[in-house]
């Protein structure tokens, strides 16, 4: 798994710390990806005043021959 992180704003590098602790554990225990980003979301807006702050995020995960893009915000991955 890699992921990379954009944090923007006053605390964006605060949020995009807080993303790169927090999703690589939701992804590996929650049932889905949706449910990981929604919790780490969650994390965030708990942790990290993202009213003019946040983070951009793109992971991709080796699952053997597969290569899967995840993303949130305007960043993206190009397979």
């Amino acid at each position: 798994m890699f992921g990379v992180c954009d944090g923007h704003g006053h605390f964006g590098k605060e949020a995009s710390g807080l993303v790169k602790q927090v999703l690589p554990g939701q992804l590996e225990t929650c049932s889905n990806y949706t449910e990981a980003f929604l919790n780490t979301d969650a994390a965030l807006n708990k942790s990290v005043d993202t009213n003019l702050s946040g983070t951009t995020v793109v992971v991709v995960i080796f699952e053997g021959t597969k290569v899967i893009c995840l993303n949130a915000g305007d960043s993206r991955a190009i397979k």
